[in-house]
Parts: structure tokens; sequence; C-alpha cells
């Protein structure tokens, strides 16, 4: 007996120091910062669980919250700057400064107006980006190339459903100056990554006084790509991306189309009506004209959808159950494809350097019937006539063709969508019945008898017939001398535009 209290007594010991351990272990999420050595945010550092693949970014003010256990060791890193490991202890703070790397401040890097300076040397924050590690992902934006790589960069991604660009924030101001081997470019959507070499980003007035009240906000200075000295290079690539959407709204699907809860009835009128339509006497009818959903509840009610009213047609004269479509404003998108083909070829010796590149984008985006082409050539060489004296000369051609301009904002589709719409509207309906027998037809009819649209045309027809072309080119270049008088002492004569 005394033998099994012992054993019982070891039993519940082992017990409770397993309970104490997995207690010690227990997981909770530690919080805090990432910054820099003057106080400044790292958005997109990198926060790691050593030895693990549980991971996290800091977002635009530096914050980070990852879930980890006492004793866990933390790896954070940032490019540029040392990593630094921190041990997860009793507080569930863990606030992190990172020192810029050392090597980083010994290199040379291009400051304004194309000077090359020893990057400690400058008087003003300044980052360097390469171009291999823009181009990794194969992003036609360069905004969106330069996300999570710049510290106080800021980048709001373009959306999926336009061609517009993603927006750049530089310690929390836009309107940046984008300055490509000396010329002014005011919408990097004239810039083409596959052709960028590096990047300097210039913060601070003091960095951006040499280029005027443009550059209030902040330049981003890009060198193109040059030849390296040898045998000619032939280069080819390739990528296809798609897109699809993948969030929208929560909306509701209790009530359709309408302002009120009651429903309307088609009273037939012999004196202006068919004598077919005699038969629809008494049919319930929704409230067409109602561009919101506050209308009856979805029930299946059997009623007179818009699209039964078409003369000639399917659908004519059909009661269909007054149910919701969940997923009709997703139906109406598609999924969107960008090729890119670059072809480039460059050669260089010890007196002369060559290069070119041609780039050609084709894109559809997520909504209908919208596309755009985009071809670019970027040509850039110097050659030195004597051990001082050289010559140089870039040139940039872009030339956009969009089928079908897709707008944002109040009015646009996406905006009526999550506005001005019914909840029962079925797309596939809309997408083929929107055009009949040379007429247009639309879910936002006037009346039984008016098929003149209220507010809104079909979504098909604003894809389809409404639409919005736009060719544009555009054209820069520089052509200068550069004579070296003594060393660090230059004279430069340049024609750009």
């Amino acid at each position: 007996m005394k033998k099994m209290k012992t054993k019982l007594n070891g039993i519940l010991t082992l017990l409770l120091v397993l309970v104490a351990q997995l207690g010690f272990a227990q997981q909770k999420t530690i919080s805090g910062s990432v910054t820099d050595q003057d106080g400044m945010p790292l958005p997109g550092a990198t926060v790691m669980v050593k030895g693990t693949s549980n991971g996290t970014t800091s977002d635009f003010d530096g914050n980070y919250s990852i879930v980890a256990s006492t004793g866990d060791t933390l790896v954070i890193s940032f490019i540029g700057y040392i990593a630094k490991e921190v041990t997860v202890g009793a507080s569930d703070n863990i606030n992190v400064s990172l020192e810029q790397d050392a090597q980083a401040l010994e290199e040379v890097v291009v400051s304004a107006l194309g000077v090359t300076r020893a990057k400690k040397a400058l008087g003003y924050s300044q980052q360097t980006v390469q171009g291999e590690n823009l181009v990794q992902t194969k992003e036609v934006d360069l905004n969106t190339a330069l996300s999570g790589k710049v510290a106080g960069v800021q980048m709001i991604g373009a959306p999926s459903s336009t061609f517009d660009q993603g927006l750049l924030r530089l310690r929390g101001e836009t309107g940046v100056l984008y300055v490509v081997d000396g010329v002014k470019v005011y919408s990097q959507s004239d810039i083409n990554t596959d052709n960028i070499g590096n990047i300097s980003v210039l913060k601070g007035a003091a960095a951006t006084a040499l280029y005027g009240v443009d550059a209030r906000n902040g330049v981003v200075v890009i060198t193109s790509k040059t030849a390296k000295d040898g045998v000619g290079t032939l280069l080819v690539d390739h990528t296809t991306s798609m897109t699809s959407v993948a969030l929208l709204p929560k909306y509701q699907n209790e009530y359709g189309g309408g302002y009120y809860q009651e429903w309307d009835t088609f009273s037939y009128n012999p004196d202006t009506d068919p004598a077919e339509w005699a038969a629809f006497e008494g049919q319930k009818i929704p409230y067409y004209a109602a561009d919101e959903s506050w209308g009856p509840r979805l029930d299946g009610t059997l009623v007179r959808h818009w699209d039964s009213w078409i003369p000639g047609s399917d659908t004519f004269g059909e009661l269909r159950p007054w149910s919701p479509n969940p997923n009709n404003i997703k139906n109406f998108f598609e999924t969107g494809v960008t090729s890119n083909t670059s072809l480039s070829f460059g050669k260089g010796g010890d007196d002369y350097s060559f290069r070119a590149t041609a780039r050609a984008t084709q894109a559809t985006l997520p909504v209908p019937n919208a596309a755009r082409d985009t071809y670019d050539v970027n040509i850039n060489g110097s050659v030195d006539l004597t051990d001082k004296f050289t010559m140089y000369s870039s040139l940039n051609a872009r030339i956009q063709n969009t089928d079908n301009y897709v707008s944002s904002g109040y009015g646009s589709l996406q905006s009526n969508f999550s506005q001005w719409w019914q909840r029962q509207l079925d797309m596939d309906r809309l997408r083929d019945n929107y055009h009949y027998n040379g007429a247009f037809y639309t879910w936002n009819r006037r009346s039984a008898r008016n098929a003149r649209p209220q507010y809104w045309d079909a979504p098909h027809y604003e894809q389809y017939q409404n639409t919005n072309n736009n060719e544009n080119s555009t054209y820069s270049g520089n052509f200068g001398f550069n004579y070296d008088i003594i060393d660090g002492l230059s004279a430069n004569v340049e024609v750009n535009r």
C-alpha cells in the first residue's frame, strides 16, 4: 500500500512538472515597433520566429504583431540594416531599433543631378534600391515594385479593376518627383521597370533643393541599366500573370430592389396596352425604377422581372422567383491577364557602352472588355572621346493604347454596385439581354411600359457600348558631354527633354 502511494505521488509530481512546462511555453501575442537609428519607422521590416516559418512584416508606422512563446528568438531584419535577434521574455511588448549596415555607408550612390557621392558623405536621408530587387515579381508599376523596399515609404496598391497606378507616399507626402537619367518624369506609369539599373530615393528639403519646387516632397532618382564590359549579351524575358477580384464588400441578401416592402401589381389598360398583356392583370411587379434594395423580402414570390418585358425574347411574360443572387456582383468580373515580354541587348568595352531594351505589355482587367497595350523602347550609350572627355545619350519612348479606360470613384461601376443596385439581379441575364433585336434594355427601367433607364444603364452596356478609348505617347531623352578637369571637379553640358 505504501509503495502504491509512493508511485501515485511520483506520477502526480511528474504531471505537475509537465503542466508547469506547458504553461511556461504557452504562446502569446508579441507586439511592438521597428525603427531606424533616428527613430523613424521602418515599414515592411521582417519579423520572424527563429527556426520556424512563423513571420510577419511591420506596417506603415513600423508596428508589428506576432504570436510566439516565452524563450523564442525573434529575428528582425530590413534591407540596408543589420538584422537583430531578441529573446521573448515576460513582456508582451518588444520595440526594436535597427542600425544601418556599415557596408552600405561606404556605398557610392547617385544623388541630385546625377552626381555620384559616397553615401556616408550625404547630409540628408537617402536609400538605394538595385534594379534586380525591383523586378523579381515582374511588376510593371514602379510604385508597387518599390513597396516594402524603402524606409518611410507607404504604398497604396493599385486597384485591380482599373489601369490606375499605385500611390506612393514618402514620409506621409504624395506628389513625389521622378527623375530618369537626369530627365524629370511626371508619371511613374511612363517608366519601364525592366530598364532600371538602380534607384536613389532622396528625402527632405536638403536632398531635393537642386530639383526645384517639383521635388518638395521627395525625389525618386532612377539610373537606367548600362552594358557591362565584355561580349555582347542578348536577353529575352517573358512573364504572364493573372488577376482576379479577391475582396468585395459584404452585401445583404434579405431584401430586393425597391423603396418599400409592398408589391406593385400590373393593371391592364385596354386602351393603350397590347391585347396579349391582358393575361398579366394582377401580376406582381418590382419597382424597376428604384436603384436601391429596400424593397420586398426575397422570399421566392413569383414576379415579373425586368427582362420579362423585352418583346420577342424567351423571357417575355415569364414569372420568376423573387430570390437573392448573392454572387451577382462577383459574377460580373472576369480573370485579368497581363503578358510582359522584353528584349534587351547590351555591349560594352573599355571606352564605350551601349544598351537597348524593348518591352511589350498586353493587359486585360477583371472588368469585361478592358484592355491595354504598352510598348517601351529605351536606348542609352556613352563613348569616351578622350581620357577626360565623354559623350553620352539616352532615348526613351512609350506608346500606350487603352481600349476602354475604366474609371473609379463616384458614378463608376464599382461604386454603383455598392450603392445603387438590386440584390435579386441575375448577372448572366443582364449580359445576355441588355441588347436584344437592336434595342438596349436595363434593369433600371422607368416602369413596365417604359424601357428608358431611370438612372443607370445595364453594366455590360457601359463596358461594351459606352467605351472610353485612349492613345498616349511619351518621349524623353538627353544628350550631353562631360569633361573631367581634375579629380573631384568636372564640367558638364547636357540637353534633355
